[in-house]
């Protein structure tokens, strides 16, 4: 079967649609949360989230995004 470049970088490797948050933009929002979780305040398994999500109009402005541990960001999902 057929597999469009658009969805697959490679046969297992799935490519994102959305353009990924730049390095120096994380660095700064971790810094700003002092590297620990908004919501459970852990340290460990951080992630970026988007307050409004990217699909609802949000983007990658300081103001819409946050540190969350990834066991948040999941539960979180595009609330």
């Amino acid at each position: 079967r057929a597999m469009t470049m658009r969805y697959l970088k490679h046969k297992y490797e799935k490519v994102s649609l959305r353009p990924r948050i730049p390095d120096d933009i994380r660095f700064v929002v971790y810094a700003r949360d002092d590297y620990c979780c908004r919501r459970c305040s852990a340290t460990e398994r951080l992630s970026i989230d988007h307050i409004l999500a990217v699909s609802r109009g949000g983007g990658n402005e300081l103001d819409n995004l946050q540190t969350l541990c990834l066991p948040c960001n999941s539960s979180k999902g595009a609330r």
